[in-house]
């Protein structure tokens, strides 16, 4: 739903626009990338070859499209857990290869654009920064030699506090930039008890109207995207150029070698990011 929000403020502000889900399973019936197509009003999503063929279709090529899909499985599991049982593992490089390739070809289409028409590529991952990927290694560290910024989404429930700081420290330990962390509205304040211990001079604690009720479906969905367009539109305005100002990402598709490191331990095609953890 964030995601979908933030994509819908993106749109509004005309700025190019491409949401990647890297990772999907309980597929084609639960797909993030289609829901966010739909909650801002475009019907194009498309599937690479390994997502399509759990949605038993040919691969949907990506011609333009602003959300896609690229690596999926049937079962509403965990991915390690869904190729334990269904088969068609996929390597952390190639998720990593396949990713970069898509932001590097949708910043070759956006061209140099300068803020406030920079273009905003989403990166979403299956479940929090410690889930584990489909070949059993933490998100976190699968994604790592992306050399992305990480927008952390907060827990508003009880226990939230917690869950929400762990997540955090588990990034900043691997290097991560963390510019912005998003918590819903709730009856537990938990924006200001996040915000006490983890905003600072580099980082943001924003809030957005508490989310709807799952049963409410998706038509639940509009509603809540104009309710929240105000916060949304600040997050693309202000706290995501902080994160486009972080990124590490290269616009060549990161063709350079990288040197392993002992803070970041990536061996990735890429340029040489050396991070000390030292304050």
């Amino acid at each position: 739903m964030i995601s979908a929000g933030i994509a819908a403020a993106a749109l509004r502000r005309s700025l190019p626009l491409r949401y990647v889900k890297p990772l999907q399973t309980g597929f084609p019936e639960d797909s993030d990338g289609a829901f966010v197509a739909r909650a801002i009003g475009t019907h194009e999503h498309s599937l690479g070859e390994h997502a399509a063929e759990a949605a038993r279709t040919e691969e949907v090529p990506d011609i333009g499209a602003v959300c896609q899909t690229l690596f999926a499985w049937n079962g509403a599991v965990s991915p390690h857990l869904a190729v334990e049982r269904e088969g068609r593992g996929v390597s952390d490089e190639r998720v990593v290869d396949a990713t970069c390739k898509v932001l590097a070809a949708f910043a070759r289409r956006a061209g140099p654009c300068a803020p406030p028409s920079a273009p905003l590529a989403l990166v979403e991952t299956a479940g929090g920064p410690l889930s584990p990927s489909a070949s059993n290694t933490l998100q976190a560290d699968t994604l790592r030699p992306l050399c992305l910024p990480a927008l952390l989404v907060g827990d508003a429930r009880l226990g939230g506090v917690s869950a929400t700081l762990c997540a955090l420290e588990s990034l900043v330990l691997r290097g991560y930039e963390v510019p912005i962390i998003v918590v819903p509205d709730g009856p537990l304040s938990n924006r200001e008890a996040i915000a006490r211990h983890a905003a600072s001079a580099e980082r943001v604690v924003l809030g957005v109207p508490a989310l709807p009720p799952m049963e409410d479906g998706p038509s639940a969905v509009p509603a809540w995207l104009n309710s929240a367009a105000p916060q949304l539109l600040a997050i693309v305005d202000g706290a995501l150029e902080a994160m486009r100002a972080a990124s590490g990402f290269a616009r060549d598709g990161c063709e350079s070698r990288v040197l392993p490191h002992p803070f970041t331990g990536t061996r990735k095609k890429g340029y040489t990011a050396i991070q000390s953890q030292s304050q």
